[in-house]
Formats: structure tokens, sequence, C-alpha cells
């Protein structure tokens, strides 16, 4: 057998168990993402719906269910994908198996040159031959062996199984949080047995004017309704409000300064609304012309 095939012969087996193994680092990064993705993207939904998370909260969500999950692939299996090297691949069979002296790597040596002049011709011939016979003897499914990554897997699967029940049983909860939490710009709302009809925009009063707080209630509708208050930086202030013919309001009195309120109603909560106290115009200055 010639040269060139006999380095084919060991090239080819050695591609062989290099691919084997590329495979079992890509699934063990894809398992991994799996194991952390699920769970913190749960997390990050249960957080989101607990709190409604504006979009910067749900932004910071996705960068640490994205970076955590990402690095944790890249760290289980990604980080050793590169792409095919005799040598290395040779040094990484000879490093599980063991009595084969650097057989393999010695012959891919040789068979990137030629004998030098003084070396012994019929050595090197048998080396490549030697080499030849333990790369056709080569079984990637020996040598690149996967039962590693069996409870990964399990895990992966009871977590995807856990998706898959999920959406069976809370499809339009599960799209929500999807959406919620994947686009934090898109204004998605979590389904409700109880609907809210807040209105349209922010209300605007009058300095020391009334300000009245309609909000329309349908579906499951409760009898009372919590009405939160909050102005400036500080706590909100809880007040309990009765639902009558589907609707709930609130009146103050005289609005001195800008708020904002928010209302729970059985299932389903609004969105912070803002109320703007305009001041009235003052006189500054008067002047009067007598002619």
């Amino acid at each position: 057998m010639t040269n060139d095939n006999q380095e084919f012969t060991i090239g080819s087996g050695l591609r062989a168990v290099w691919i084997r193994t590329q495979r079992r680092h890509l699934f063990a990064g894809l398992l991994a993402l799996c194991r952390w993705g699920i769970p913190l993207f749960l997390a990050g939904m249960l957080i989101d719906w607990l709190t409604y998370l504006p979009t910067a909260g749900r932004a910071a969500v996705l960068l640490v269910l994205v970076c955590a999950s990402f690095y944790q692939a890249w760290r289980r299996g990604w980080r050793h994908l590169r792409g095919f090297e005799p040598t290395r691949t040779a040094l990484e069979i000879e490093g599980q198996h063991g009595g084969l002296e650097s057989l393999l790597v010695t012959a891919v040596q040789f068979g990137k040159a030629k004998p030098t002049p003084g070396s012994s011709e019929s050595l090197w011939k048998v080396t490549l031959q030697n080499a030849e016979g333990v790369a056709r003897k080569l079984e990637p499914r020996k040598i690149v062996n996967f039962r590693a990554l069996r409870i990964p897997a399990i895990v992966a699967l009871v977590l995807a199984g856990m998706m898959l029940v999920f959406a069976l049983f809370n499809g339009p909860f599960l799209a929500a949080g999807l959406a919620r939490i994947f686009t934090p710009w898109a204004t998605v709302a979590y389904p409700t047995k109880t609907k809210l009809a807040p209105g349209k925009g922010d209300l605007v009063v009058k300095e020391g004017g009334s300000a009245q707080i309609v909000i329309g209630v349908s579906g499951v509708v409760p009898d009372k309704a919590n009405l939160y208050l909050r102005t400036g930086e500080g706590g909100a202030r809880k007040m309990e409000i009765q639902i009558t013919n589907g609707n709930c309001s609130y009146t103050i009195a005289s609005a001195s300064r800008d708020f904002s309120y928010r209302i729970k109603a059985g299932d389903a909560r609004s969105d912070w609304r803002q109320v703007r106290v305009i001041s009235a115009p003052r006189i500054e200055k008067v002047r009067v012309g007598l002619e």
C-alpha cells in the first residue's frame, strides 16, 4: 500500500473520532442550555407575574437568562468545539488507550513529511503500517462515550416535558410569558378571568380640582377592588373600593400634585396610570392705563 493511502486511512480514522467528539461536545452544550434556560425562564416568568415587571425589569431578566444559559453551555461543552487537527486527535486517543506509545502521533508527523537523509526508510514504513493497522481498528463509539450525558439528557427531557404540560394546560399564559420575557418591549398582558378597562391615556386635572378615577370591570367580577395610590417616590397607599354595575370609581376632592394609581381586582391588575395636576395660571403683574 502506498504512503498516500496509509495517510488517508490514518486520517479518516482520526477524523471519525474527531467528528464523534465534536458531536458529544455539541450535545453537552445544548443539554446544559436546556437545563439552565428552562428553569431561569420559569423563575423569571414567575417573578414577572407576581410583580408585573416594567420593560427594564424584563430586559434584565432576559439578559440574566441568556448570559447564564449560554455560559453554562459554553462551559459544559461548546468551549471544546474546534477544527480538525490530526495531531491533537491522536494525542487524545492515545491518552485513553494505553500501550500505543505515541504510534499515531508519530505516524501523523511522518505523513506530513518525507524521510530525511540518514533515517531508516524501512523503520519509517513499518511505523506507518503499524499505525494504519491501529487506525483501522479504531472504534469511535468506544473511544468517545456518550454515557456521561445520560443524566443531563434525562434532566433536560424532564424540563422539556414540564414545558409541554404547561403549554397543554395553560398555553395562553405560557405564550404571554414567552412574549413578555423574550420581547420585553412588547405590550402583552397575562390572561386573567377578570378583565379591567382603565381607559386610554393619562388623566389631567386642574390643581385644586377634583379627580375621578373610573375603571371598568368585566368577566369574573368580584365585589371589591384594591386601589393603590402613589405620589412621588413614596410607597403606594392601598384602599379598598366597591365595584358597582361593572365599574369601580374613586374621587379625589382636591388634587394638589401629580400621582399614579393602579387597580387590582380578582386575578387582574392594571399598569400604573399617571394623573397630571396642572397648576392654574397666576397673574404676575398688572398694568392699567387710564386715558
